[in-house]
């Protein structure tokens, strides 16, 4: 399937909560897909960064029982430790059949 539907509603919700569609990108890495969640995890915007994650784990919850693996990486500040980039892990089959059954629900 060359569509991603995963990344269309993600960009929608990006777009109607006026956030830069530079805070979400997805990579293949082996036989994995990779999504990154980066720049929102300020003091001033974190809530909007929670409420992506949450929006992305609901996708997946409702198109698919596969869970995937979630990664914080922090970085350390003068105001101590933040969270810099969250990533949730995939198998590429795993991706495919959710970006599938959501075109489904989409198109029904």
């Amino acid at each position: 399937m060359k569509e991603n539907y995963i990344k269309k509603l993600i960009d929608g919700y990006l777009y109607q909560k006026k956030i830069n569609s530079d805070v979400v990108y997805i990579e293949k890495l082996g036989n994995s897909i990779i999504l990154h969640v980066t720049k929102l995890f300020s003091s001033q915007n974190f809530v909007q960064g929670l409420d992506l994650v949450q929006y992305i784990n609901n996708i997946f919850n409702q198109a698919n029982e596969k869970a995937y693996h979630m990664q914080n990486v922090y970085l350390d500040t003068d105001e101590g430790l933040v969270v810099d980039e969250i990533m949730l892990e995939l198998k590429i089959d795993d991706f495919n059949l959710t970006n599938k059954k959501i075109a489904e629900i989409l198109k029904s």
